[in-house]
């Protein structure tokens, strides 16, 4: 695994377009004004919050803060209205079983909470805006509109849930966003998580609220690729190939959207064998044919 040094992971920080060093400057100035620390990773069994996607990232993240930090993980599940939904149901629902036998005693159920992100009144415009770049000249993309801070705020209450029902206190909630992710998203950045967790103490006058990607947290000195999570699932033997990317709704991996795309970049970078079934690329041709022979049939019984 790859550690950083802080210098590093700044010099890298301001290539990024979706990063705002004044703004991150200020708010890690009001965090050490107010607790003394920006972020610190929990201490050896202590308990943590991480939203789990389904995807390798979040899947991986979970083994990491078990073995590597010896935290124990309460991973949160949000069942958005998302089109992928099943198929990242299904990666979750594997990984609990899995987690549960591997890590019988810091791994915990995932809980899962049913919402609407963006609300369906607007969803459809939303999310035909999401991929489009916000500019030409950069790979920043619209996206969900605070997609992270909604997501963020469910696993707030969540932690809450638990200080109320089991008496367990968990101020820490860890997201698995890597480097790469920023490029895209804003909510992705540095800047972007800042804005949360200052946010998060804000709203509950409590400022030892934590958030971040482990991944991204030059106060940690770690800065990890999607290619070091890989590398770290194939020494552990983690079946991440049960692990969904796919943007498409298929019972296999499209093999040629974004999110497919880049989970071979990576599975390349890494240097580790791929094992995802991917859709055979006819089936895709064969289902281009029919669509287009079908708007043909149409416009002739229009005449």
């Amino acid at each position: 695994m790859n550690e950083a040094t802080k210098n590093k992971i700044n010099s890298s920080i301001k290539k990024q377009d979706a990063e705002n060093l004044e703004s991150l400057i200020a708010i890690e100035d009001v965090l050490k004004l107010k607790r003394g620390f920006v972020f610190k990773m929990p201490k050896k069994n202590s308990s943590v919050i991480i939203q789990l996607s389904g995807g390798i990232d979040s899947v991986t993240t979970i083994s990491l803060l078990i073995e590597k930090y010896k935290l124990h993980v309460y991973p949160i599940f949000i069942k958005r209205g998302q089109s992928r939904v099943m198929q990242e149901q299904a990666s979750v629902d594997f990984f609990d079983k899995y987690y549960q036998k591997k890590y019988p005693k810091r791994y915990h159920p995932v809980f899962k909470v049913n919402t609407k992100i963006p609300p369906l009144e607007i969803r459809k415009v939303i999310i035909s805006k999401a991929s489009v770049k916000i500019k030409k000249s950069s790979e920043q993309r619209w996206g969900i509109p605070l997609f992270a801070s909604l997501l963020t705020s469910y696993a707030v209450q969540y932690a809450y849930y638990l200080q109320h029902t089991k008496k367990l206190k968990i101020r820490t909630i860890f997201c698995a966003a890597v480097p790469s992710d920023s490029e895209q998203m804003a909510h992705h950045s540095l800047t972007g998580m800042r804005s949360i967790m200052l946010n998060m103490c804000c709203q509950t006058n409590d400022y030892s609220w934590q958030f971040s990607s482990p991944w991204v947290e030059k106060e940690l000195s770690l800065y990890l690729g999607k290619d070091d999570l890989i590398k770290w699932a194939d020494e552990k033997n983690i079946p991440i190939e049960k692990t969904w990317s796919c943007y498409i709704k298929h019972k296999q991996h499209c093999g040629r959207c974004v999110g497919c795309y880049s989970r071979q970049i990576f599975f390349k970078k890494a240097k580790v064998e791929d094992k995802t079934k991917y859709r055979p690329y006819y089936l895709e041709q064969l289902k281009l044919k029919i669509k287009h022979k079908i708007k043909k049939i149409i416009q002739l019984i229009k005449l």
